[in-house]
């Protein structure tokens, strides 16, 4: 059975990885950007936000997807407009205040602003902006002067050519993410399998556990629906490195010299997984603050 334990995991590795290559091909929709700062705008009236330079590469931009994903105000409440760019050959509208159509892939940029739909109008004029000055309040968004109830309004300030192949680098980035993860799920299975000490199956058993019940959380609550998943995923891999360090000491001691490599690989794995981690949360937070 152990010489075939090798083999199996390089299958299931291979396997992993073309699985990955499969996942990591369709981008994430335009609007969940922009949802994620209507989810701020909606409650500072008056604040102006620039999304710049998203990847579109859905049929159409709707203000019902972003009322759903952002889920603070309804889709009546939210106004989407093609702006100065109205005519252009990029896209059209396929409802008036709702609906923009992107005839391809395109790189798009937004301006958002949320007020008082009493005030909406004194707010643009204020803010002396050309963009959002293009916007009919009453015509397009069917915004009421006289209510005190919130529209946000999404304007459409660039809407420039983009092929797929630009997004290249996230999908490998992905690819190569899988790999890793695959690679740190199976590693310790593996072990399990090869070693002869109760004490190091043992750890190798909770190690693979622990990343089973990692992604099993993160299938039932996809896209970060909990909190304590998201601070479960940031403390596995440190705690991995540390069950990797306890186990090793046993593993040199009473283990043979395959089981002592693929120990060594996955500590050095996990190292890996803590260090881009790092770098994950330095680009989330460095990619929050420009767009």
């Amino acid at each position: 059975m152990k010489r075939f334990v090798l083999p199996i995991l390089f299958v299931f590795l291979a396997a992993s990885f073309a699985h990955s290559s499969i996942v990591a091909s369709p981008p994430l929709p335009s609007y969940y950007t922009i949802a994620y700062h209507l989810e701020t705008l909606a409650y500072s009236p008056g604040l102006v936000k620039d999304v710049n330079n998203l990847s579109a590469f859905e049929p159409m931009i709707d203000s019902n997807s972003i009322a759903t994903e952002s889920g603070v105000l309804p889709e009546e409440q939210i106004c989407i407009s093609p702006g100065r760019l109205r005519g252009g050959s990029s896209f059209e509208v396929l409802e008036e205040g709702k609906v923009i159509g992107l005839k391809g892939n395109y790189r798009v940029s937004y301006r958002l602003l949320c007020d008082r739909q009493s005030e909406l109008r004194e707010t643009i004029s204020d803010y002396s902006d050309a963009d959002l000055a293009s916007v009919d309040l009453v015509r397009e968004c069917g915004f009421s002067p006289s209510t005190s109830r919130i529209g946000c309004v999404i304007v459409l300030t660039k809407a420039e050519p983009y092929s797929a192949s630009d997004g290249s680098g996230p999908q490998l980035f992905l690819i190569f993410f899988f790999t890793i993860l695959g690679a740190l799920v199976l590693l310790p299975l593996a072990l399990f399998f090869l070693s002869k000490d109760g004490s190091v199956k043992r750890l190798y058993a909770v190690k693979f556990l622990i990343w089973l019940a990692l992604i099993a959380a993160t299938i039932l609550f996809p896209f970060g629906g909990s909190s304590g998943i998201g601070m479960l995923a940031l403390l596995t891999p440190p705690l991995q490195a540390v069950l990797s360090l306890i186990a090793r000491g046993r593993v040199k001691a009473h283990e043979n010299g395959n089981a002592r490599l693929i120990c060594n690989v996955l500590l050095v794995l996990e190292v890996a997984a803590i260090i881009l981690l790092a770098l994950a949360y330095a680009f989330t937070v460095t990619y929050t603050e420009l767009v």
